[in-house]
């Protein structure tokens, strides 16, 4: 209603003495939205109304152009029937239209065919002036090198005849017979090169043994290996160890925990990576000469045809690979005499130092030269391909599992020569693995045997007491000579000495230092032999002495015997037990135990020792089943 009286009002005075400002701003507001509505209403009532407009036109403009496409159709159609009734009908025309094109086409092919067979007896002639141009030049070419003139024709000088024979008088006397030793002795020195390259490196390894220094972890490992089996590395196990079985794995695949199960050290794994590789880059160099089995199978329908070719590509291959196969020996022999004048050195230098013990540089050089011999024919598989040469039946034939070398006894014979090579290659680096661990074993019985000895021998008030351990309390019945039982206690020992304890002790710390589980066993059960015979041989000395003092009046005591004869049979029951029939010990006793053993039961009173025996003899299984290994 104001808006309405609003725009009743003529005068604006009369708007302000109505209202007040507030007022006015608010009818002012109101005023300018009706405003903004009436022109918003105003631009969609024009923008329909245009939008109608612009539809009407283009309806117009289809319209438009729909008669006229209408009005083209009839007056085309208008024309078209037109022309229809003024066509002429007569057929001649078309006839004689049809005879003018087939004369035309007739005379071009014509045309094309003059051409052509003028094209054709120009090639023909080119053909045959250049067969005739090659005749004639065959003839002056095989004049020149073929022909030699009789002796009473003087040579012609513009025809050239004898250059074959020249040519192979100069070529084959003066450049034939060094090219081709030149070409043999390629392989011989390229395997030199690699026998040196392995002694120069088989040397660098033992002078950074023989330094011995504590920042050189992969060198300590070598005389103790103890340390590098059970420390971890991110190489133990191969990064397809989840999902990849261990059966399908290649033999060559090996991760680093079956090698550290293998005691094979880092310097033993480097020497060997390093001649395997030199050996590989030669192999690939060779293969294009030998061929392998598949492929020789699979060529055999073909050999035929390839005795026709003019150059057979595995003529040679046997010679090649004997010659490859005896050039390995020689640099394999090479490394082996480096080895074996390592070993020397070391078996001639002696007892080794005692500051050191088992931690000298020298029992690392010979520990890492046992293994190295072991190592070899398992880490460098290409050498036993260099040998074997093809690797199929021979390399299935080494594998073959026991129940066929069960089978296959007493056929030797029947190897093949080339199976026996490496076969004699595999024994010589195992006896001198031996050889080895031969000069090993022997400086660990010297030095599990020098602390034994002294103890044992020392002659001085209140050793025995020092070495005695603890007596085992035991209640015996006796008959009285009136019938009646009387019930006593013996003591008698029930473990050995502490320097019994301490031997066994330091010899299985020091087989274990340097892996025994990988150590062979003849090597094991030599070792045992010879820690028992020096053992035994200590005793011996212990009862000459005992001996000599009996006669000035100071011979072993009774507890004394007793302590020692407990001593001796234990010993000899656990290392005389190691033997390949396991009960070598008991059959059949070392006279030489049986004899220091009769000494020691001299010192004893016979009854007491007939009612020790038994008691004796129970301690000493009871104690032989505690801490035997088996």
């Amino acid at each position: 209603m104001a808006a309405g009286r609003l725009s009743e009002m003529r005068d604006p005075g009369t708007l302000f003495e109505a209202h007040s400002a507030e007022e006015i701003r608010a009818l002012e507001k109101k005023v300018r939205a009706e405003i903004e509505q009436k022109k918003e209403e105003l631009r969609q009532m024009v923008g329909e109304r245009y939008r109608d407009l612009i539809e009407a036109a283009d309806t117009i403009g289809e319209m438009r152009r729909s008669a006229e496409q209408v009005l083209g159709a009839v007056r085309g159609l208008e024309t078209y029937c037109g022309g229809l009734r003024a066509k002429p009908g007569p057929l001649q025309r078309d006839r004689r239209g049809a005879q003018v094109r087939r004369a035309v086409c007739r005379e071009e092919r014509r045309a094309v065919c003059r051409e052509e067979r003028r094209a054709v007896c120009s090639s023909i002639k080119s053909q045959v002036c250049s067969l005739v141009e090659l005749l004639a030049n065959t003839l002056y070419q095989a004049h020149a090198l073929f022909y030699t003139a009789p002796d009473d024709v003087p040579p012609n000088p513009s025809l050239n005849c004898g250059l074959l024979f020249s040519m192979l008088e100069t070529v084959t006397a003066q450049q034939g017979g060094g090219a081709l030793l030149y070409r043999r002795t390629l392989m011989k020195e390229g395997l030199e090169s690699i026998s040196n390259d392995s002694i120069q490196l088989l040397q660098s390894s033992l002078q950074e043994l023989e330094v011995n220094t504590e920042s050189m972890k992969h060198v300590q490992c070598e005389g103790n290996i103890c340390s590098f089996l059970w420390s971890e590395n991110q190489n133990d196990l191969p990064p397809d160890a989840a999902w990849v079985n261990v059966g399908s794995r290649s033999a060559h695949c090996r991760s680093g925990l079956s090698l550290k199960a293998q005691a094979v050290t880092p310097c033993i794994l480097t020497f060997c990576q390093a001649l395997d590789s030199k050996l590989k880059v030669k192999l690939e160099d060779l293969f294009s000469y030998l061929p392998q089995e598949a492929s020789e199978q699979q060529s055999k329908p073909a050999i035929a045809g390839l005795k026709l070719s003019a150059f057979d590509r595995y003529g040679d291959a046997n010679t090649v690979q004997e010659m490859l196969s005896q050039l390995c020996l020689t640099c394999m022999q090479h490394i082996q005499d480096s080895i074996k004048a390592q070993l020397q050195v070391a078996a001639e230098a002696g007892p080794t130092d005692q500051s050191h013990g088992l931690s000298s540089s020298k029992l690392s050089t010979v520990l890492f030269l046992a293994r190295l011999c072991q190592s070899l024919g398992e880490l460098c598989p290409h050498l036993k391909q260099c040998i074997l040469g093809k690797s199929g039946s021979l390399d299935i034939s080494i594998r073959e599992p026991r129940s066929a070398k069960k089978m296959s006894k007493g056929k030797v014979a029947d190897k093949p020569h080339i199976l026996c090579k490496w076969q004699e290659l595999k024994d010589k680096l195992i006896r001198q693995s031996l050889e080895a661990y031969s000069i090993w074993r022997s400086a660990v019985v010297q030095h599990v045997i020098r602390s034994f000895s002294q103890t044992l021998l020392l002659n001085a008030a209140g050793s025995a007491l020092v070495t005695a351990t603890h007596w085992d309390e035991i209640e015996i019945q006796e008959e009285t000579e009136a019938g009646s039982s009387v019930t006593s206690k013996i003591f008698l020992p029930g473990q050995c000495s502490w320097y019994v304890q301490s031997l066994l002790f330091s010899l299985c710390q020091a087989v274990n230092r340097v892996g025994g589980h990988t150590i062979p066993k003849v090597t094991l059960q030599e070792l045992l032999r010879t820690c028992l015979e020096e053992v035994i041989s200590t005793y011996e000395k212990l009862c000459q002495e005992s001996t000599g003092k009996q006669k000035h009046g100071s011979a072993l005591t009774q507890a004394r015997a007793l302590q020692l004869l407990f001593d001796l049979r234990y010993i000899c029951l656990i290392l005389g037990s190691r033997s390949e029939d396991g009960l070598t010990s008991k059959n059949k006793p070392d006279p030489r135990v049986q004899k220091v053993a009769d000494q020691l039961e001299s010192c004893i009173d016979p009854f007491d020792l007939d009612v020790f025996t038994p008691h004796l003899n129970t301690n000493l299984n009871r104690l032989a089943q505690r801490t035997s290994v088996g």
